[in-house]
């Protein structure tokens, strides 16, 4: 067993500001103090970059490319610099480490955009999914009258029948959405979809932040070798809330690691049958127990195709937008 320690795009761009800024803010150095309080220094040397890097190569602008370089030049320079990261630590980066640090950097980041070349499509194709879910929700919630145990039937029967992929995780994060259960800043960000000035911005952003916490779960099986065996338990440094709801919300027990591939299957707190039972009703439970059978999940899997799930994506957006439109004041 390893342990692999991540951070996202926010807490990135502290580590950045600590480097750059001369007069770092009271309330910057208070974040990059908890930083070094809870994690100790050669944790913080080893932080993986992936998935800041996957979420911030999404915008190509010269000024995106930069912040990612600094980003990126902060974060080698912690392995160099092996002190608390304080105003302190930022004075040294630019005094003696920044040259160093920089030049890390643009060797680390041609390679990376290089590869990205390949893979960055396989990214999207899997926030796509994400996204397709989401979206469908909020269509379920707004032009639905139904009762929320329905809601979340049709939800299940969508998963089943167009995504052919019956995601968990997202699952129930869309049931706090349906079910107005104000568990998570994610959905109560969700509800007031309709005030946003650019909602479907905020629908993909929000798809990201699911996708985070989906590659963490992927990349905790990190061998193909029956013999071997390793996996990696993911520690994740965040500030936000969005992402720390969710991680509670859907609390994990357990994790089950396929030996001889990258297969994973994350296991819940709760046990899905007992859960959407609860959420759907004893009869109409009923009748989604053949989505939740062996035959089901070989069911999804002969007839998933992202081309579908993209096509489905942009139809869903355009009814999605055509809802809000509707639920603007003054609407006639």
């Amino acid at each position: 067993m390893g342990t692999a320690t991540f951070v996202d795009s926010n807490a990135a761009s502290f580590i950045q500001r600590l480097a750059y800024r001369d007069e770092p803010s009271a309330q910057l150095l208070e974040f990059c103090k908890a930083m070094s309080n809870y994690f100790p220094i050669d944790e913080l040397s080893r932080i993986n970059p992936y998935l800041y890097l996957w979420e911030a190569q999404r915008d190509k602008g010269a000024r995106t490319v930069t912040g990612v370089r600094q980003t990126m030049a902060a974060l080698h320079a912690i392995k160099l610099i092996q002190g608390p990261l304080d105003a302190h630590w930022g004075q040294t980066f630019r005094a003696h480490y920044r040259g160093e640090a920089e030049a890390h950097a643009d060797q680390f980041l041609m390679e990376f955009y290089r590869d990205m070349d390949y893979t960055g499509q396989l990214i999207e194709n899997q926030v796509d999914l994400v996204e397709a879910m989401l979206t469908r929700t909020k269509i379920i919630e707004y032009s639905s009258q139904k009762s929320s145990q329905s809601k979340m039937e049709a939800l299940v029967q969508f998963m089943h029948e167009e995504l052919s992929t019956l995601m968990l995780r997202e699952l129930i994060v869309c049931a706090d959405i349906l079910c107005r259960g104000g568990l998570s800043q994610l959905s109560q960000k969700l509800h007031a979809l309709h005030d946003k000035p650019a909602p479907l911005s905020s629908l993909r952003n929000c798809a990201w932040d699911l996708h985070l916490l989906r590659s963490m779960d992927s990349m905790s099986n990190s061998s193909n070798d029956a013999s071997l065996g390793e996996f990696y338990v993911a520690n994740l440094i965040t500030f936000d809330r969005d992402l720390a709801d969710t991680l509670r919300l859907a609390e994990l027990r357990a994790f089950a690691l396929h030996r001889s591939s990258s297969m994973y299957f994350p296991i819940y707190n709760e046990s899905l049958a007992s859960w959407l039972g609860a959420r759907v009703g004893e009869r109409r439970m009923s009748g989604l127990s053949d989505i939740l059978s062996e035959e089901g999940a070989n069911l999804r899997a002969s007839r998933r195709s992202h081309n579908y799930i993209r096509e489905l994506l942009e139809e869903d957006r355009r009814r999605l937008i055509d809802l809000l439109a509707h639920k603007k004041p003054g609407h006639a």
